[in-house]
């Protein structure tokens, strides 16, 4: 398993990540290769490890240009995690404002975890393009699956002794399971993050061209049916 260091992005205000912590609106997303096996079995250990360095060093820019941290890989798994600009427990419960004040602080959150997930959106719709533009993958017919989940999750530094920094909690059971279970070449969301992505003046999607969200349905898993937004 590879581990990624955090990249310089903003996070919340708190960078002691040696005591964990929640962190609120955050977007959690899962990738790995479907039809992985049969690609190691056509190439070898080598071709593979080769390409998949490849492809997730691409990934790493995709993940810097949208403001996102690459979390970890473990084979042809890549997670990075996208933290909102305005995360809740940036003002202490004392904070004195009048009605007027938190309803901006509020639409103020409520478009910071939006770009969050839009960034993670265009990410994954960047990392599906690159794998369906490697001509060894499409030839093995191995395609990428990602999941994406929002919400929040417990972020710091494991006590482990090799431990490193990392993430817990249901948003990232949930971003596993929708990879885990969706189709290949497909991107698939809670439903969290696929309504942020719906323009509240048009009720449409805020995303074109190639890649709009085409229906709402429910993944199956083994834990639960997870109400998913599939493109």
């Amino acid at each position: 398993m590879a581990l990624h260091k955090p990249i310089d992005i903003p996070l919340p205000p708190t960078n002691n990540w040696v005591t964990k912590q929640r962190v609120e609106n955050t977007v959690v997303i899962f990738a790995d290769l479907s039809g992985f096996q049969q690609f190691a079995a056509d190439y070898g250990d080598m071709t593979c490890m080769g390409v998949v360095e490849g492809l997730f060093e691409k990934f790493d820019e995709f993940a810097r240009l949208h403001q996102l941290t690459p979390l970890k890989t473990n084979g042809d798994q890549y997670i990075a995690v996208g933290f909102s600009a305005h995360p809740k427990h940036i003002l202490p419960s004392s904070f004195n404002t009048n009605i007027h004040q938190r309803a901006s602080l509020k639409e103020s959150l409520c478009r910071s975890v939006r770009d969050a997930v839009s960034a993670a959106f265009h990410f994954a719709c960047k990392a599906r393009d690159e794998v369906n533009s490697h001509p060894l993958l499409v030839s093995s017919s191995c395609y990428l699956r990602v999941g994406i989940a929002t919400g929040s999750v417990i972020a710091g530094r494991s006590s482990r002794r090799f431990g490193n920094f990392d993430i817990w909690g249901a948003t990232v059971n949930r971003a596993a399971m929708l990879e885990q279970f969706t189709a290949p070449n497909t991107i698939a969301m809670c439903d969290r993050s696929g309504s942020l992505l719906i323009s509240p003046e048009h009720n449409r999607p805020l995303l074109h061209g190639n890649h709009l969200l085409l229906y709402p349905k429910y993944l199956k898993t083994k834990a639960e049916g997870i109400l998913a937004h599939v493109c």
